[in-house]
């Protein structure tokens, strides 16, 4: 949408650059627009070279560059009016070579949020990664596999925090072109308009331009990103459950039928789910496999374990069992489990609520727009 730009005092700076750009440009400063012309010969020149067809031509996304760049020499307080102008526009209607256009920049946007997704979970692997080099180094001390002064422990340290700035790296520091072309295009677009000998064509607003998409709300970004880091924090827990029961089991040395059943109580049944629902939220993250499935399991499977864990040690405290002491020990020791747990039940809740919303409201947006056609 359209957002109303504050009629500020414009600095002496940007004043200046008005003038030189007065000189070149034609510029509306009372609604602080730029119109930026752009000239072809021939309509060919806006579609790609090796996907021109008579059906459906696909907008060259060179020029939305070209666009982006030049979009960086104006001050942001103006919005950018676009015109193409065009000699000969061969067989091509102009409603057709708009819809290219707008489809054009539609696949940034939506290309955009996919490559920002992907930058976060690969952040997070990264991560991931670099928690379980410490563990296994941390493990092999504690087994006396490897000590502080072996060459290896040394190398695990430094190989886990390569792994970690590489993922702040990833996550902060490498520029996301198609983030900068989109967002300053869909921001500052005022509108797009196709001209033939000085002649309009056709125009369209921004509104227009975006009033088909499928938008990915905020609210939409947000769980998916909290379920993905709370995913992390349920992968790294049934990891570490995993190497602290069985170093644990190896240091006690009991073999006793108790010590085996409390292992893979702990080790198996613990830390498969917690993997289990740590790589299922990396998969309903980047929207493919069957491994989502273990996000809705998991969630359920921690539900169920917290009210085991709870309702356990209330009914052992109330038979004298245990003592208080003894419960708030055990829940402590578990906190980790339980708070991760109930955050990844609360963030596959909303996550599926609001997309079921988003569904709801595209599928009438959709509706509506076919009776419209109609």
């Amino acid at each position: 949408m359209m957002k109303d730009k504050k009629k500020s005092v414009l600095s002496t700076k940007i004043q200046r650059q008005i003038e030189i750009l007065q000189k070149y440009y034609d510029i509306d400063l009372e609604n602080r627009i730029i119109t930026l012309e752009l000239n072809y010969d021939h309509v060919s020149e806006l579609f790609e070279d090796s996907l021109v067809s008579t059906k459906i031509p696909k907008f060259n996304s060179q020029i939305l560059k070209r666009v982006s760049e030049i979009m960086d020499s104006f001050p942001l307080e103006f919005d950018i009016d676009l015109k193409l102008k065009i000699n000969d526009y061969g067989e091509y209607q102009p409603e057709m070579i708009l819809n290219s256009f707008k489809d054009a920049l539609e696949m940034f946007h939506y290309s955009m949020h996919r490559e920002k997704s992907g930058r976060l979970l690969t952040a997070v692997i990264l991560t991931l990664v670099s928690v379980a080099i410490l563990f296994f180094r941390q493990f092999a001390l504690a087994t006396s596999l490897i000590t502080e002064e072996y060459l290896l422990s040394e190398m695990l340290d430094i190989t886990a925090w390569v792994f970690l700035w590489q993922a702040v790296t990833v996550l902060f520091l490498t520029p996301n072109e198609l983030r900068e072309i989109s967002f300053k295009i869909l921001t500052r677009l005022h509108a797009i308009s196709l001209l033939k000998n000085d002649q309009l064509l056709m125009c369209v607003s921004q509104d227009e331009i975006q009033s088909h998409w499928v938008q990915i709300t905020k609210a939409e970004r947000l769980s998916k990103r909290f379920l993905i880091i709370v995913g992390a924090f349920s992968l790294a827990t049934g990891v570490m459950n995993i190497i602290n029961s069985t170093q644990l089991f190896i240091l006690v040395g009991s073999y006793d039928a108790v010590s085996i059943i409390s292992f893979i109580f702990v080790a198996l049944i613990e830390g498969v789910v917690s993997i289990g629902g740590g790589i299922g939220a990396i998969s309903l993250f980047r929207d493919k496999g069957p491994l989502q499935k273990f996000v809705a399991i998991s969630a359920y499977l921690y539900l169920i374990a917290d009210i085991l864990i709870v309702g356990s040690l209330t009914f052992a405290y109330l038979f004298g069992w245990f003592n208080g002491r003894d419960v708030v020990s055990l829940l402590v020791s578990n906190s980790i489990f339980i708070i991760v747990s109930i955050l990844y039940f609360i963030s596959y809740c909303v996550l599926r609520h609001v997309r079921k919303i988003n569904q709801e409201t595209y599928a009438q947006r959709k509706s509506h727009s076919t009776k419209s056609i109609k």
